[in-house]
């Protein structure tokens, strides 16, 4: 339920399994980050509170830790939760689309394409894709936004847009 955008479900589901397991970080990581999209702050950050402190290198505890920080207008803060929740490979796309979105605001699209290509050689994940060929074409890389587009045109054969910016990119380019 989680990972398919139930948000009600998993809620329920997280709490019951919480009042079960309590001494899971990754579960309490989860319950803080559907409360905190759910816009319970306070809850999110007294659940993710907890799980920082059961482990604080979890990867999914970093990331309800940065989206903390990001609902709370600290994107500085939250950047350094979530560099530390992708030091290591999570497979998790949350991460990455808060970390290329605060670099987006600040105006840093060379550290947010960075994200994305970090983040596509972990996760095949469309919204990573997207960032990484928009990013690419926006700083007139057209080289990288053709060989994404591609790339993408063949993991996403059913979004014919890949096809498109891919020759796009290589009009540019003549």
């Amino acid at each position: 339920a989680f990972f398919l955008g139930e948000k009600s479900l998993a809620l329920e589901s997280l709490d019951y399994a919480l009042g079960i397991r309590n001494k899971s970080a990754e579960l309490l990581s989860f319950f803080a980050i559907l409360l905190l999209k759910d816009g319970q702050i306070e809850k999110g950050f007294d659940a993710t509170e907890k799980a920082i402190f059961m482990d604080k290198e979890s990867g999914f505890a970093q990331s309800a830790l940065g989206l903390y920080y990001q609902k709370t207008g600290e994107p500085v803060r939250a950047e350094i939760s979530l560099k530390q929740a992708l030091s290591g490979s999570l497979a998790y796309s949350l991460p990455y689309n808060l970390l290329i979105q605060i670099y987006r605001e600040a105006r840093k699209r060379g550290d947010a394409l960075k994200v994305a290509l970090h983040g596509i050689t972990v996760l095949n994940d469309v919204a990573l894709y997207d960032e990484a060929v928009k990013l690419a074409f926006e700083l007139k890389d057209y080289r990288l936004c053709a060989r994404l587009g591609m790339q993408a045109a063949k993991l996403f054969p059913e979004d014919s847009s890949y096809a498109f910016i891919a020759a796009r990119s290589y009009q540019e380019l003549k």
